[in-house]
């Protein structure tokens, strides 16, 4: 049973991983708009007035992708996670349908949801957007390397698998995240974590019990051979009398 102090542990590990360098993406996002994003604001000015611009601009530009991930981004800082989903999950569609156009694929709108479901500690749904991101990263890593979110997808999954005490999964994906180009000053404390535990869970393994033979003990006979009667060939037949007048050793 886990104990208290090892779940705080692991419940702030996840929550360090999904902060700002969690949420580094270099996702491709298609927009109907210009070039240029339409939606400016003033970080000074009040969120209420932020939020409400960026609710515009959706019903707007109801087919803009852009819009909807500024608005998604703007539900998932403030932790607003539920209407983050709602926004992202429009943004994919957006992007599953620019993909029928364009034949080209995005990772944009799975990463995002994987991220906010991650932080939303929802991990089977964090996973299955994560994995679609995977499904498309490029075989050898130099192609793999080129899109961010395929490196910190992995990230995001090593950190759901050690904080469910997965750990020899998470530290392969640990693994692969710099091998993709990631941070290694992020992913080497876990590592390091992650061995020491696997170094710990090995020497408490229970070992099988041997129980020595004492020393004066005599090794038991070998058993006789068995008596069984299926085991013992039957008899040969007795030859045939002679018959009367015939010579026994005449073969003829």
């Amino acid at each position: 049973m886990r104990s208290a102090e090892s779940i705080v542990t692991c419940a702030a590990g996840l929550a360090a991983a999904l902060l700002a360098h969690g949420c580094q993406t270099s996702e491709r996002v298609v927009s109907a708009g210009p070039a240029e994003p339409t939606v400016k604001f003033s970080e000074a000015e009040p969120r209420e007035s932020r939020e409400e611009r960026l609710v515009r601009a959706t019903e707007e530009r109801p087919d803009d992708a852009k819009a909807w991930l500024a608005l998604g981004d703007h539900h998932e800082k403030v932790g607003r996670y539920e209407a983050a989903v709602a926004a992202y999950v429009r943004v994919q569609q957006l992007l599953v349908e620019a993909e029928a156009k364009n034949k080209t694929r995005y990772t944009g709108g799975h990463f995002r949801l994987g991220r906010t479901y991650a932080k939303a500690r929802m991990y089977n749904e964090a996973i299955q957007h994560l994995r679609k991101v995977l499904e498309l990263q490029p075989k050898t890593p130099s192609q793999a390397s080129l899109n961010a979110d395929f490196r910190e997808s992995h990230y995001l999954i090593a950190a759901i698998y050690y904080d469910n005490r997965q750990l020899e999964p998470a530290r392969d994906h640990f693994e692969t995240f710099i091998q993709l180009g990631g941070d290694r000053a992020r992913a080497t404390p876990w590592i390091m974590k992650i061995d020491e535990q696997l170094y710990y869970r090995e020497r408490e393994r229970p070992r099988p019990t041997v129980v020595p033979r004492p020393e004066n003990e005599v090794p038991a006979p070998a058993p006789p051979p068995s008596s069984n009667p299926a085991s013992v060939p039957p008899p040969a037949d007795p030859a045939p009398a002679p018959a009367e007048g015939e010579d026994p050793g005449d073969g003829s």
